[in-house]
């Protein structure tokens, strides 16, 4: 017992009122650093995944000097079905063979080392059971058969035209691939090559149906932050697709504000990769903002375009 005639088992106990106190105030200081903790996972991710796209680039280069400078190109979906990625699998590590690179999307369970999470964004927020998702995209505009017309748009590869596919239904074929040579390039530190493409359909193996390339147009049109989610199984929110993009605005609903940047990394044929304002990539961002596309004469003098500047 003390001076005071306390019992040495009370000394130090805090009151009710205290422990209340104390939680308050971590639960402020906790109100307070939960958005500099978000903000820091954002910048960590969006560091990570702008270095897998320079490796991305990097394995483009390697395979670019063994293929007459072309970028991948994709054969008829029915016959060679190799993807984009697929045909990256000698340069990125993974050393695939033939047969693995024919055998389209890559289930989990039966190829568990053909996974590379070059191809998939620390902010990814898709979710795919028994597929490897792909973060990323290459740009597959194009415009006009010649190239030397003046509105001609030509992206990284992709497929010109399609003809049904006879016997199946519902199902087409792609007539002509195409691949761009990179010496045509004319502002290689201006075009753009890849991009973040945050859908449920994209999937590393995965070259037919739209999935793997994309453009210019498309991201003005269906995929507009005022058309989006665009796949039923896609997350809800806006956010979702722009993950590296933090603000209220994109996180917690479908507000769309035109005076937000709506920021991607993006892949440019000099190699370089760098978080992007999607609506500076256009002439006018009024379309994309309306989620009406982008006519393609509108997209002749823009980053879309390796032809840009002749």
């Amino acid at each position: 017992m003390d001076k005071r005639g306390n019992t040495n088992d009370t000394i130090g106990a805090f009151t009710l009122l205290e422990l209340i106190v104390v939680i308050a105030v971590i639960g402020v200081l906790m109100t307070l650093l939960f958005p500099s903790l978000n903000r820091a996972k954002q910048a960590s991710g969006t560091a990570v995944c702008l270095s897998n796209q320079k490796q991305i680039g990097a394995a483009f280069m390697n395979y670019s000097v063994e293929n007459n400078q072309y970028f991948p190109v994709y054969g008829d979906k029915f016959v060679d079905n190799i993807s984009w990625d697929d045909q990256l699998g000698d340069y990125d590590g993974r050393d695939l063979t033939e047969e693995q690179k024919r055998e389209g999307v890559i289930q989990r369970s039966e190829y568990p080392d053909m996974y590379n999470d070059l191809y998939e964004c620390p902010l990814n927020v898709m979710q795919r059971a028994n597929q490897y998702p792909r973060s990323y995209v290459i740009n597959n505009s194009y415009n006009k058969d010649d190239i030397n017309d003046p509105k001609a748009i030509r992206g990284v590869a992709g497929f010109r035209g399609q003809i049904a596919n006879q016997g199946q239904a519902n199902e087409y074929r792609y007539s002509t691939p195409w691949s761009t040579q990179m010496s045509r390039i004319f502002d290689p530190a201006n075009f753009i090559v890849l991009f973040d493409h945050q859908t449920f359909g994209n999937e590393m193996g995965h070259c037919s149906g739209g999935s793997g390339y994309f453009n210019g147009s498309w991201l003005a049109g269906n995929w507009a932050p005022i058309n989006l989610p665009k796949h039923p199984l896609d997350p809800p929110l806006v956010g979702d697709y722009y993950v590296h993009e933090y603000g209220p605005h994109l996180n917690t609903s479908n507000y769309v504000d035109p005076n937000r940047p709506y920021r991607q990394n993006f892949l440019f044929g000099d190699g370089s990769a760098r978080l992007t304002n999607v609506p500076s990539l256009y002439k006018d961002p009024t379309p994309y903002f309306a989620g009406t596309g982008v006519f393609w004469r509108e997209m002749v003098e823009t980053s879309w375009n390796a032809l840009n500047g002749r």
